[in-house]
């Protein structure tokens, strides 16, 4: 039998919902566990309990359980998916893509990972560039990803998922931003202060947001992350 490993995640009611988690779950089946659990029994987390096959954990040939192919076409969002393409799916860009999904959005829900891959989608395309890794630079990508971020990135880079950002390339954390008073040395603050809610106090916004259209997308929680198209 294939050896097995569980992963146990805690995730803060307070900044998650169980639909959120629900759909984490969901992707983390989608990416090959045998099976993941939400536990809900604690008051200030949620346990999400996932068991996986460890590939080459054993003596026995390993077998690599792929994330299942949709049923169905994607429904087309308010932008466009990116046509499937075996070069722009390379498994480089793929993990590429994942490392920043990873850096970036692991905190994230879906709509927000998705987004912020798209950012890097609609930079390549502008740029017609075909590789991640041209465009990352403008990006954190310095953790390892996870399964369920790696089966993300594959599903953007084959053209599984629709630009619900209106082909926005940019966007910040409010959350990560320096706050009234604090020292700005080595960020860009120019776009000034701002108050976003929840958040109780005011924070820095880049210099870009000032001359960028802000694009408002469904289930994006805007202290943690506001997307900006060419206006």
């Amino acid at each position: 039998m294939p050896a097995t490993t569980t992963t146990t995640e805690l995730i803060a009611k307070s900044a998650f919902t169980l639909a959120q988690v629900q759909e984490q779950r969901d992707l983390r089946i989608q990416a090959g566990a045998i099976r993941s659990v939400i536990d809900e029994s604690d008051q200030v987390n949620y346990i999400l309990t996932t068991e996986w096959n460890v590939i080459g954990g054993n003596d026995e040939p390993p077998v690599v359980v792929a994330p299942p192919e949709p049923s169905a076409p994607v429904l087309p969002g308010t932008g466009h998916a990116m046509t499937g393409d075996l070069g722009l799916a390379s498994e480089v860009n793929v993990m590429n893509l994942a490392t920043v999904l990873m850096s970036e959005a692991s905190i994230g829900n879906d709509p927000e990972r998705v987004s912020v891959g798209f950012t890097v989608l609609n930079r390549m395309r502008q740029g017609g560039i075909t590789a991640v890794d041209k465009v990352w630079s403008a990006y954190a990508h310095n953790q390892t990803p996870t399964a369920p971020l790696i089966a993300l990135a594959r599903q953007l880079l084959g053209g599984q998922r629709a630009d619900i950002t209106e082909g926005a390339t940019h966007f910040y954390s409010p959350r990560s931003m320096p706050k009234e008073g604090q020292p700005i040395a080595g960020f860009d603050v120019a776009g000034g202060l701002e108050l976003v809610a929840p958040l109780t106090v005011r924070t820095f916004a880049p210099s870009w947001s000032k001359t960028m259209r802000l694009v408002e997308i469904e289930g994006v929680r805007a202290a943690f992350y506001k997307f900006y198209a060419s206006a």
